[in-house]
């Protein structure tokens, strides 16, 4: 039977509690009865296709807070990019069972099919999603220099104001006692090539925690996202999503 361990984990200088699942066989559930979490991503060079399935805990939630599902022998994830197949690999992670493989194909609006493929249940080979448009980051650079009263341009090749990109803002800095700390923010804005960071307005660079006399270490992230249409066998809330991800590494920020 599936149980739930607690586990004290520190992300970005916080300590959360969070649960790490026992894993349940597929052969002991229907294709009907899984939640699925299936993305794609790709950071220009090569795309990496990651798929998680679970069913629901005994409070009836569905997704991640159940128990994850671990695939039986009868039973193959698969990922197709027009004539080429791949099976996905089994990984065991700290909280989660997913399986995952690579591809070098990452063109704009290239089509990639995510299948379940079982031998004693239904198949789920109807998930679908289209890679979103490539692009690069012009500027910021990585080690360039900023204070924390200025502004950094952020420059990229745009889509189109009508449509959004995830902006992740993530510092890593020193406080008082001389610890590593880290806060993250994140938000959408326009994918129209150009947005200016006001650092000082930043609630990452607000904790009176910080040690003003050593600089901080920023990384930018943009996320350019599209929904496919994930096989309806699936559970609700079950989903496939497709990412280009672009990320800026060591901007000093002094503050």
């Amino acid at each position: 039977m599936p149980y739930l361990r607690l586990l004290s984990i520190s992300v970005f200088g916080v300590t959360v509690l969070a649960c790490s699942t026992e894993d349940t066989k597929s052969d002991f559930i229907k294709t009907q009865e899984m939640w699925a979490s299936i993305k794609i991503e790709s950071n220009g060079e090569r795309s990496r296709i990651v798929a998680e399935l679970n069913v629901s805990g005994s409070n009836g939630s569905n997704g991640s807070n159940g128990s994850n599902i671990s695939l039986s022998k009868e039973d193959t994830f698969t990922a197709t990019i027009g004539q080429h197949s791949k099976i996905l690999k089994k990984y065991i992670g700290l909280l989660e069972i997913d399986y995952h493989t690579f591809s070098n194909i990452t063109a704009d609006n290239t089509l990639f099919n995510v299948a379940l493929l079982r031998i004693k249940d239904t198949d789920a080979d109807k998930s679908n999603v289209k890679l979103p448009a490539n692009f690069n980051i012009y500027s910021p650079q990585h080690a360039q220099l900023y204070r924390l009263n200025s502004q950094i341009p952020l420059n990229w090749e745009d889509l189109s104001e009508n449509k959004k990109i995830k902006l992740t803002l993530i510092n890593s800095c020193k406080n008082n006692q001389g610890d590593e700390v880290g806060f993250s923010e994140s938000f959408d804005i326009a994918d129209d090539g150009k947005y200016q960071i006001l650092l000082d307005d930043l609630s990452i660079f607000k904790s009176e925690t910080l040690d003003r006399n050593i600089d901080c270490l920023l990384s930018i992230t943009l996320i350019r996202e599209n929904l496919g249409t994930i096989d309806p066998i699936f559970k609700t809330g079950s989903k496939i999503l497709a990412h280009q991800i672009r990320v800026v590494k060591g901007i000093t920020i002094d503050i």
